[in-house]
């Protein structure tokens, strides 16, 4: 098994179009392209600046005042996504259990 590189960084696969505006990028085995999987966009409010994350159905993250950790909860979330839900003992995993004890 290959070790994980450490050096690794959501906003490696980030592209930057348009100005502000960064699309997330994965690559999910059996697609020949990598997928959108969330966007972090620069928000201007007065001086303020900030960045919004949020997943490619339009879920907002939440806000960050720099891009490095945007990049990084905005990818976290979308791994989130990916799984069932749920805490271990949540009412799908009682209902896999109850499915293979039945006789």
């Amino acid at each position: 098994m290959a070790a994980l590189n450490p050096n690794w960084h959501p906003i490696l696969t980030a592209i930057e179009e348009p100005v502000g505006v960064w699309t997330l990028h994965a690559e999910v085995r059996g697609d020949e392209e990598r997928r959108p999987t969330g966007v972090v966009r620069l928000v201007r409010r007065g001086d303020e600046v900030r960045y919004r994350g949020e997943l490619t159905d339009s879920t907002v993250v939440g806000y960050w005042n720099s891009l490095l950790p945007a990049a990084r909860a905005t990818h976290g979330a979308w791994l989130q996504t990916l799984g069932p839900g749920g805490s271990p003992n949540s009412d799908w995993e009682k209902s896999r259990v109850d499915r293979h004890t039945r006789s």
